[in-house]
């Protein structure tokens, strides 16, 4: 898309509002002056800018990553009444934007919030819920920290891989095979004792 820039109040700086893609990574922008003075010509300049819109929920499984689904994503903002802070939800809609948010197969999720003071919250089934530190944002900059989720019975999934579940497995067999043989001993006695007191 193309851009121009403007001077509204006349001190001499030129902004340009750019509506940035929603797709992660690198986007060139160039920027053409055209000077007024037709001796200057005009002037070419190139810049990289890294488009990082979004963060995401995960949970950690040994040395790897794995992506949340359907985690609610809660942004609050945070206000001082009367030196007395008190939070609640924020009005995402007047800003054409949902909260909560409730990640995909990726597990992203992403806020773009006007100043102030926020915090966020993950709830997601199986997992203990998240409450992040308060913290603010200036200049309406997006909100995409990456949040890690912490199962609820961690212990249970620390243990419970294939190997162990396999070994639980086969303790059990072996258990009930034991059992079972330890009655068809004892039947197999009786019977005897039982075929003994008949033949006499």
């Amino acid at each position: 898309s193309s851009f121009a820039y403007t001077d509204t109040d006349r001190d001499g700086v030129y902004t340009a509002e750019i509506a940035g893609p929603q797709t992660e990574g690198e986007y060139e922008v160039i920027t053409l002056i055209k000077y007024s003075d037709p001796k200057l010509g005009a002037k070419e300049m190139r810049l990289i800018t890294v488009v990082d819109p979004e963060g995401y929920v995960f949970e950690k499984i040994g040395a790897q990553e794995a992506r949340v689904n359907t985690a609610k994503v809660s942004m609050f903002k945070v206000s001082n009444d009367e030196n007395v802070k008190s939070s609640k939800l924020w009005n995402a809609q007047d800003f054409n934007q949902e909260n909560p948010q409730i990640t995909d197969e990726t597990g992203k999720y992403s806020f773009l919030v006007p100043e102030g003071e926020y915090y966020i919250t993950v709830e997601a089934s199986g997992y203990k819920m998240y409450k992040g530190d308060t913290f603010k944002v200036q200049e309406g900059n997006g909100v995409h920290a990456n949040i890690e989720l912490v199962r609820a019975n961690s212990w249970l999934w620390t243990f419970a891989d294939w190997r162990v579940v396999m070994i639980l497995i086969l303790g059990v067999s072996l258990i009930i095979n034991f059992w079972n043989e330890r009655r068809l001993i004892k039947e197999l006695r009786e019977n005897n004792s039982f075929n003994r007191i008949n033949n006499n």
